[in-house]
């Protein structure tokens, strides 16, 4: 086992805050030692109440300590629900404890980030941020704890497990994407664009008119076939775009914490319109216009390729690459998407007409662009 500390200063630009120094510990561990924590992992949550959701054309398994978690994260994944007896292809094991009960003998004395990896998988670990997590690369079996916290603080129940899932996904042939997608008979769009650009409302749109969907804000991507596959069943909107979709004020469930005006929608009522998998034909980036009153979208080439620039880092951004040192996920974001023709969407207030749109883009009917 060969370990090596160092001090890491993170910079702090904040006026009249002293500087943080955060001890970090990298260590690398052999197969063996990395098989027999894995083991012992294993045996502390054993028996934990789960189900498992279908990830694509794959099978995870999802296990919680208490049976209320079980229950809450359940919700939000109602539409990938399995009930069967499927075997799984990896799993996460969520749970609460204190980090020292769950590190390595001796790994981790005296510092607030450790890193300890080998062939096999890795731990990574924050005091600061009391916060566990563990990769197996041989069962593609996660383990997360907390020590001392409610998982929901760490993942919110109506999209959950992002950088967990984008682990799974990384490492058995998929992207996780932070992108939307709707379709017309197997045949789909990526919607991508920044905070604001209207990605969701034109996606949930999509729905209200009887268009394919897959998701308004998460979603993976198989690389090799550039398919979509859902996960989440549970759609957000601020109060302005549920006025523009009224319809779905009825499937309003709770608000989102700490986001004032933000609502979490069941979209569970419109399951027949969910697809189990989209071949995606084009990435689209919506855009508002502000100031200007559009009385009919136009969709026009995105030259700049904004939207799958946008996807891109905005996903590092959701799933955590961005934090990790050397990470090439945006390289492989624009080498999975980089035959995929790239438009943008100006958006009207018409949403009926956005969602027209769409479908002539899909159908192949749009004859100037």
């Amino acid at each position: 086992m060969e370990r090596v500390d160092s001090v890491h200063i993170p910079e702090n630009k904040e006026c009249g805050q002293p500087k943080t120094f955060m001890k970090r510990t990298h260590i690398k561990a052999t197969k063996a030692q990395m098989q027999s924590y894995f083991a012992w992992l294993e045996g502390k949550t054993k028996g934990f109440p789960s189900f498992k959701i279908r990830f694509g054309h794959h099978v995870l398994e999802l296990s919680f300590p208490t049976q209320e978690l079980y229950e809450e994260y359940k919700i939000s994944l109602k539409y990938v629900y399995m009930d069967s007896d499927a075997a799984a292809n990896g799993a996460i094991r969520f749970w609460n404890t204190a980090l020292d009960d769950v590190l390595p003998p001796g790994v981790g004395e005296g510092a607030n980030v450790i890193e300890y990896e080998g062939e096999a998988g890795f731990i990574r670990a924050n005091r600061y941020g009391r916060w566990f997590g563990a990769y197996d690369m041989t069962t593609h079996i996660q383990y997360v704890c907390f020590d001392g916290r409610d998982l929901r603080e760490y993942s919110p129940t109506w999209h959950p497990f992002r950088r967990e899932f984008h682990y799974f996904a990384q490492n058995n042939g998929y992207l996780y994407l932070h992108s939307a997608a709707v379709g017309v008979d197997g045949r789909g769009v990526l919607l991508s664009a920044n905070g604001g650009n209207g990605k969701s409302t034109t996606a949930l749109s999509a729905l209200t008119e009887n268009m394919d969907y897959v998701s308004d804000d998460y979603l993976i991507m198989d690389t090799k076939t550039r398919r979509v596959y859902p996960l989440y069943s549970c759609g957000i909107l601020n109060s302005d775009s549920l006025n523009m979709l009224p319809g779905l004020k009825e499937h309003v469930i709770g608000e989102v914490p700490n986001r004032p005006g933000r609502s979490i929608i069941d979209l569970l009522p419109y399951w027949e319109q969910f697809a189990d998998g989209m071949e995606v034909c084009a990435l689209v980036c919506p855009r508002v216009i502000k100031g200007e009153e559009v009385k009919d979208p136009k969709i026009v080439p995105d030259e700049h390729k904004r939207g799958k620039m946008q996807m891109a880092v905005s996903s590092a951004r959701q799933n955590g690459e961005n934090q990790i040192k050397g990470s090439n996920f945006v390289y492989r974001v624009f080498d999975c998407v980089k035959e995929i023709p790239s438009y943008e969407l100006i958006l009207s207030k018409d949403t009926k007409k956005n969602a027209d749109a769409l479908k002539k883009l899909i159908k192949g009917e749009l004859k100037d662009v």
